[in-house]
């Protein structure tokens, strides 16, 4: 037997004491949402930071890598070579790669010489290359050549990069 008068009055208190509670459920998933998109955001501008200097990275080292084709072919080419007396150890004098064999416009690689001691009877060369693109990204990068007299086709012992 129920009393009707009776649980009318528990209905009520029930009711009463969850009014509070969707509120309280509400900002608590607003809050956990809200920390989620900020985590995700987060996540997101570290990407693509990440990216830029990725991109800038693989665009000079192409830039460098191409500058320093270039100079071996103007040495297979015997447009530079042992035979020219100034081709190399001359002190503050670098090799400016034309910007037309660059890959990235406003780009610049500058490309010095240093003799190293000889392998095999065939002058051997350092060339050091510094490629900078147009945002100021800088690569360095060092090859240790052999460059035979009589046909000057360049033998690459080492490519080093940082």
């Amino acid at each position: 037997m129920s009393v009707p008068y009776l649980s009318s009055i528990f209905d009520a208190r029930d009711s009463r004491r969850d009014r509070g509670a969707v509120l309280i459920f509400t900002l608590i998933l607003t809050v956990a949402l809200a920390v989620v998109a900020l985590a995700i955001a987060s996540f997101a501008a570290t990407g693509l930071q990440t990216s830029k200097v990725t991109t800038s990275r693989t665009q000079s080292n192409a830039v460098t890598s191409a500058g320093l084709t270039w100079y071996l072919e103007e040495l297979s080419a015997k447009r530079i070579g042992p035979e020219n007396t100034a081709w190399c150890d001359q002190p503050g004098v670098t090799v400016t790669v034309p910007a037309g064999v660059l890959p990235s416009a406003g780009a610049s690689v500058d490309v010095t010489c240093t003799t190293q001691p000889e392998i095999g009877f065939h002058p051997t060369i350092l060339l050091s290359a510094v490629g900078t693109i147009a945002d100021g990204t800088r690569r360095p990068i060092e090859v240790v050549v052999q460059v035979p007299r009589a046909d000057y086709a360049a033998h690459i012992n080492s490519w080093s990069a940082d």
